[in-house]
């Protein structure tokens, strides 16, 4: 006789209610996972088992009668308890056998399976493109906007002042606050930042001084 409490995990002192509800929310788990896509078959078959519990589990759960039964049968632990076991099983086997005689968690599991190689293989057609020579270099995409960042901000000594010097800071933050970016990309970009922060700062004290200069000059 199966153990669903010690087979699904169940706390012996829950009520009905919470086990249906921790049932259910275990059956919403796998399905979720079932659409994104197992990563391996045992994976997938160990999954539609544990459905294959749930659903054997759920009507005990929600039947008092039959769950005191159940509960009883475990204590005595007697023969009749597999007579029981077999009955309440009998209609949910019914139930998950198709038109064809197959067993949907034998289809359901199949198409796990088929999900599961369509993934690994998409995973090492993934990775072989990285490996290839033609693919494009990470680490020269990354270093795009810091060196962006940091073409403005020398700009920001020499011409344009603030108006180059302020997207340099913006761009530099967006590098660093991502952790998208190689270590080399984001040391460029910390760079970046503090020269447009300097160049910033010195347009400010520039202006600053011109404005006293004026000042006195008109005096």
């Amino acid at each position: 006789m199966v153990d669903y409490y010690k087979e699904l995990g169940i706390n012996r002192g829950a009520t009905a209610e919470d086990i249906i509800q921790y049932l259910n929310t275990k059956k919403s788990t796998i399905m979720e996972r079932e659409a994104t896509g197992f990563t391996s078959q045992a994976e997938a078959e160990a999954a539609f088992n544990e459905m294959q519990l749930i659903d054997a589990a759920m009507p005990i759960f929600m039947n008092q009668s039959k769950l005191l039964s159940y509960n009883e049968a475990l204590k005595k632990g007697a023969t009749s308890a597999k007579n029981y076991s077999a009955s309440f099983n009998s209609t949910e086997a019914a139930r998950a056998v198709n038109q064809n005689g197959t067993s949907y968690y034998s289809a359901s599991s199949q198409r796990a399976t088929n999900l599961a190689d369509r993934r690994l293989s998409q995973q090492e057609q993934t990775q072989e493109t990285i490996n290839s020579p033609y693919a494009p270099s990470a680490e020269k995409k990354s270093k795009t906007m810091p060196i962006i960042a940091l073409v403005l901000a020398i700009c920001s000594f020499f011409a344009a002042g603030i108006f180059t010097a302020i997207p340099a800071i913006i761009i530099a933050r967006l590098v660093l606050k991502s952790p998208d970016y190689t270590e080399d990309a984001r040391k460029l970009a910390k760079i970046s930042f503090y020269l447009a922060l300097a160049a910033t700062i010195l347009c400010v004290f520039s202006l600053a001084l011109e404005t006293i200069v004026l000042t006195l000059v008109n005096k």
